[in-house]
């Protein structure tokens, strides 16, 4: 299913089997040095690897520090802030899109010298206030999370989700703005709006042991009775278009599942305060990160149709004169979209979730 069952069939040499989600091999990996040390962000001993987390609200240019030898084994999550979701319209009554998720970028097993790493974690993007006029702006695409110094690549960069498509009619501001995801494009008349394009998969040009994901946005409604918006695209997915239902919002596509290594439940306790529904993942046995946002409902008040956010994070879509739920933070999940205002203010959108970056070595 997607991009990596794709890779699976086209790169198997690198692989060695489900056992370790993705699948990677040594790669890049080699031996370590036993008396090398590790500092920065939160530090978690799990069962079979050690783990360093980083956070957005902790600033930017955090430092991960290796001293006295190389990390073994080591990989890399690294998720970018989701975009934020448009506010709906009141007067023509037409949803905001839902903000695209992060990019999502997993590395596979590298070899980490001593030297200092320097972390940026994307935060959300915000969303747009909903109005009685339509807003004629698209919201904020996410920030960019990186990482620099690695051995595959100077930088290595995971791109910020799309903002979504605002309700202004006709005018570029109701595209979905392109990002890590695309964001969708909002409800308005008398054309659709189109939807931005997820521009991950083509970042770390020449870096082959690096996965890069992300998907394109859903298209809003033309006007009348499917002047909603679309959902922003997921780290697994498309969002979904405008559905052709009557004042349904477009769904957010679903995010991807993180390696297994990121699965440990020993990083509860460091991902939790930001990661809601981590430890709780059913019978799922992978973590989600980076769904996209769901769109708002258009039609008459009460109207009860907006788009659902996608697993892993996405916020949902907001009913008519109703709010978008922000994305979750930690897993770059977009901002649903507002609802549409049925001759009062729109809804307004919710913001992107902040980014994340999991590194994860051998214990020394």
């Amino acid at each position: 299913m997607g991009i990596f069952n794709e890779f699976y069939k086209k790169e198997k040499p690198f692989f060695t089997g489900i056992a370790r989600g993705f699948g990677f091999g040594s790669g890049a990996g080699g031996g370590g040095g036993s008396a090398a040390s590790a500092s920065g962000g939160t530090k978690v001993t799990g069962s079979s690897k050690t783990f360093h987390v980083f956070l957005q609200p902790n600033g930017p240019n955090q430092n991960f520090v290796v001293e006295g030898g190389s990390l073994s084994n080591a990989e890399v999550l690294l998720i970018a802030g989701g975009g934020g979701g448009a506010g709906g319209n009141g007067s023509d009554n037409h949803s905001g899109g839902g903000g695209g998720a992060g990019g999502m970028v997993c590395t596979n097993s590298l070899t980490l010298p001593a030297k200092t790493y320097v972390i940026n974690v994307g935060g959300g993007g915000s969303y747009n206030d909903g109005s009685h006029n339509g807003n004629p702006n698209p919201a904020s695409n996410g920030g960019d999370s990186t990482i620099t110094n690695l051995p595959i690549t100077a930088t290595l960069t995971a791109k910020g989700g799309g903002g979504g498509g605002g309700t202004n009619e006709p005018g570029p501001g109701g595209d979905g703005q392109p990002g890590g995801s695309g964001g969708g494009g909002g409800g308005r008349g008398p054309g659709s709006s189109p939807a931005g394009s997820g521009i991950q998969t083509p970042q770390n040009p020449g870096v082959s042991l690096a996965i890069n994901i992300g998907y394109s946005g859903g298209s809003g409604g033309a006007g009348g009775a499917t002047a909603a918006g679309g959902g922003g695209g997921g780290a697994g997915e498309d969002g979904q278009n405008q559905p052709g239902g009557e004042n349904e919002g477009g769904a957010g596509g679903n995010g991807a599942n993180a390696p297994s290594t990121f699965n440990d439940p020993a990083l509860t306790p460091a991902i939790d305060p930001v990661h809601s529904g981590w430890s709780t993942n059913g019978s799922d046995p992978y973590v989600k990160y980076c769904g996209g946002g769901g769109a708002g409902s258009s039609g008459p008040h009460p109207t009860n149709s907006p788009g659902a956010g996608g697993s892993g994070g996405g916020g949902n879509g907001g009913v008519t004169r109703g709010a978008g739920t922000a994305g979750q933070a930690g897993r770059g999940g977009g901002g649903g979209g507002g609802g549409g205002g049925n001759s009062a203010s729109g809804g307004p959108g919710g913001s992107g979730g902040a980014g994340i970056c999991i590194i994860a070595y051998d214990p020394v």
